[in-house]
């Protein structure tokens, strides 16, 4: 009970930073991993996780002013979805899985988590793959040795909880997740979307990708925009003089 209750504060905290300083949090862990990485100057998941924290950043860090047709005005805004709840699942891939395509697998997931992660998200993180379980779990470790790369951290440590299996997944955890995304084969996906389809209550979204070939959501500029929800702010003061001319002509 109190890991949950510690793990709802730390969610509540993250989505209220500012997203510049979610993205800067990001950026500076992929350089942490990059720093430790092996292979330093081609290490796809530290790239991954910086161009997906730099296209949030473009994409969101003002609100865009909207022309209303009666003088008011309009804002658009993006808050983020919730609990994303991030299946990867490479025991069941069509194919075998190499070298280069688990590096695939692992790089498609990592962006996925970078863009929950910057557009205010909560990841709960379900892998059946130890090497990437591995990742997942040292990710608050490079995150806490970001400190100087930051001007401050905003929290102790990113709102992230991985766990193995995939199998141990209930439907009551992910009937709470207002998004799934999904790293795999397109036969468990399609098992998943049928899945989520027989849940009761609100919709949950599905963001997949299958082709761990080319992982093109990974390169995708738009692909926080998918843990986000649009909302629209409007300021009418048209009306407050309009009511004010009709209350003037009635005395």
């Amino acid at each position: 009970m109190k890991e949950a209750l510690d793990f709802s504060q730390l969610a509540n905290r993250w989505r209220s930073c500012h997203v510049l300083k979610r993205c800067e949090c990001l950026l500076s862990l992929a350089s942490r991993m990059r720093k430790d990485s092996i292979h330093k100057e081609d290490n796809l998941q530290s790239r991954l996780i910086q161009y997906q924290a730099r296209c949030t950043a473009s994409l969101i860090s003002d609100s865009q002013p909207l022309d209303g047709p009666t003088g008011e005005s309009n804002e658009l805004y993006f808050v983020p979805k919730g609990l994303v709840v991030l299946l990867v699942d490479s025991e069941q891939c069509d194919m075998s899985l190499d070298e280069h395509k688990q590096q695939q697998l692992e790089a498609a997931a990592l962006a996925m988590l970078s863009a929950a992660l910057t557009a205010g998200n909560s990841v709960l993180f379900v892998i059946n793959d130890q090497a990437l379980c591995s990742v997942v779990e040292s990710i608050n470790q490079w995150y806490c040795l970001a400190q100087p790369l930051v001007s401050a951290l905003p929290i102790s440590a990113l709102p992230i909880v991985a766990t193995l299996p995939t199998a141990q997944l209930s439907n009551q955890q992910l009937a709470q997740a207002s998004v799934v995304g999904f790293v795999g084969s397109q036969s468990a996906c399609w098992q998943l979307n049928r899945q989520l389809s027989l849940l009761e209550g609100p919709i949950i979204s599905l963001v997949a990708e299958t082709d761990l070939d080319n992982i093109p959501s990974a390169y995708s500029p738009h692909l926080a925009l998918q843990f986000m929800v649009e909302k629209t702010r409007t300021i009418n003061l048209a009306a407050v003089g309009g009511n004010a001319s009709l209350l003037q002509s009635g005395n």
